[in-house]
């Protein structure tokens, strides 16, 4: 394997590659993986993964298996567009700053099951800008050890390209996003939370973030500060689910208190029980949260669904239907 490997850096004219590689021991350590045009490029244990044939775009998937720093870096080529990793161990930090000048291509990004990942961004003071403008899907996936997605200074960040986001089991997180990220989000179609059980807000000012964070500049060119927002837009926010999140308070901690996603079809709250944020559609039919963090929301402990079509529905948490049993049923949404 070796051999084959280091082979590789002889074919001068080589722009397309397909390549499984079972053991990433087999590495050698100095090996530079030559510059290609088009990838797919599988280590580990990834047998259920299978090569379209003819790679057509710049894909890596690593699976179960373990990596030190130094190869993990070595795995990072030439315009990288996908990045799925599945039960991999030893990598704290997925994509350090050091590394960061080669996500500009980034458009997909795919992590479950890796106990030991801290951070999936670290940010450093980029001169290139912005970062991570192509990623369009990030599905994060039984993170335990996650604290943070983005970890520095998000100023430089802009994620006008993101239009999914999936977030499953991540127990340590507390946040989603700074200010400046949560700017940063006209194409944002689909939001999906579950089981996140630290997580307080989707958007909260980081340690130190009030300082560094620029001014947002208003719709006539004048700045206007940070901290007095009065109101945010989804605009193209299709699907919001919030799912089985024991501690979410609002959607926003002291910076802005009202959300509009006036193209919002389907909302989903389960199981959130200290949410203090209220959603209610506007007379033009879009939906909007207000948070309100003096109070928990008097329907907290329903499951509610709600869709532009149908209106709401909702439930009775199922360990609370043995509680007083003379309800009519006919309550208000």
């Amino acid at each position: 394997m070796n051999a084959s490997l280091t082979e590789l850096n002889s074919l001068s004219q080589l722009a397309v590659l397909s390549l499984r590689i079972p053991k990433v021991e087999c590495i050698p350590r100095d090996f530079v993986f030559p510059s290609l045009l088009k990838y797919d490029l599988m280590l580990g244990n990834t047998t259920k993964y299978y090569s379209n044939g003819y790679p057509t775009s710049t894909r890596l998937i690593l699976g179960g298996t373990s990596l030190n720093a130094k190869t993990f870096e070595q795995l990072f080529l030439h315009k990288l567009e996908f990045v799925e990793v599945r039960d991999c161990g030893d990598v704290f930090t997925l994509f350090p700053a050091r590394l960061q000048q080669g996500l500009k291509n980034l458009r997909r990004v795919e992590i479950e099951d890796c106990k030991s990942v801290e951070e999936v961004f670290e940010l450093g003071e980029e001169k290139e800008l912005p970062l991570l403008s192509s990623l369009t899907e990030l599905k994060l996936y039984r993170l335990p050890e996650l604290k943070c997605i983005w970890k520095g200074p998000t100023r430089h960040v802009s994620l006008h390209s993101l239009a999914h986001l999936h977030l499953d089991s991540l127990d340590k997180m507390t946040f989603i996003f700074t200010p400046s990220l949560a700017r940063s989000l006209p194409k944002l179609q689909r939001l999906y939370i579950s089981k996140c059980g630290q997580l307080k807000h989707i958007i909260r000012e980081e340690d130190g973030e009030r300082e560094i964070i620029p001014e947002s500049p208003g719709q006539d060119g004048q700045a206007s500060p940070i901290n007095v927002e009065k109101e945010i837009v989804l605009p193209n926010l299709k699907e919001l689910s919030l799912e089985q999140l024991s501690s979410i308070v609002c959607f926003s901690f002291r910076w802005c208190d009202y959300f509009l996603f006036p193209r919002l079809e389907k909302l989903k709250v389960h199981q959130c029980p200290k949410l203090t944020t209220k959603f209610a559609t506007t007379p033009d039919g879009s939906m909007n949260a207000q948070s309100e963090v003096s109070e928990v929301a008097e329907d907290s402990s329903i499951n509610r669904e709600w869709t532009r079509d149908n209106g709401w529905t909702e439930e009775e948490v199922e360990e609370e239907e043995d509680g007083d049993g003379d309800g009519d049923g006919d309550g208000d949404a």
